[in-house]
């Protein structure tokens, strides 16, 4: 095939071809985005599982999940580096002298704002 013998262009295929690059990177960045916003959710949930759990004063419960291991109960001895009494005295009540559990305005505060964010405008 020579130069003379060409094919016509076309504009339709041109355009599709467009249409599908443009879609392409479109949805690499969006997904991009998301992985980047969402980079650090698993870790989140069980902070805000912990922190919650010990403002409730289930402390059993925090330390399941600082420990890893909610059954933590059936075998305390494979925790005696940072055993659940030590715990209780690092994170209870008494912890930082007030008597108060020492992240409760972290709690208060998240729980605030998820509250603002699920009534949207209808509560001020």
């Amino acid at each position: 095939m020579t130069l003379m013998d060409a094919q016509v262009f076309d504009e339709v295929r041109s355009r599709r071809r467009k249409i599908k690059i443009a879609t392409a990177v479109f949805v690499v960045l969006v997904l991009a985005w998301l992985i980047w916003t969402y980079r650090n959710w698993p870790e989140e949930r069980v902070v805000e599982s912990f922190f919650l759990r010990a403002s409730e004063a289930d402390f059993e419960g925090a330390y399941g999940v600082w420990m890893h291991d909610p059954q933590w109960r059936q075998h305390p001895q494979q925790y005696q580096q940072y055993p659940y009494n030590e715990f209780y005295r690092d994170w209870g009540p008494g912890a930082n002298g007030s008597g108060e559990v020492p992240f409760q305005f972290m709690v208060r505060r998240r729980l605030r704002r998820r509250e603002r964010r699920d009534c949207g405008s209808d509560c001020q």
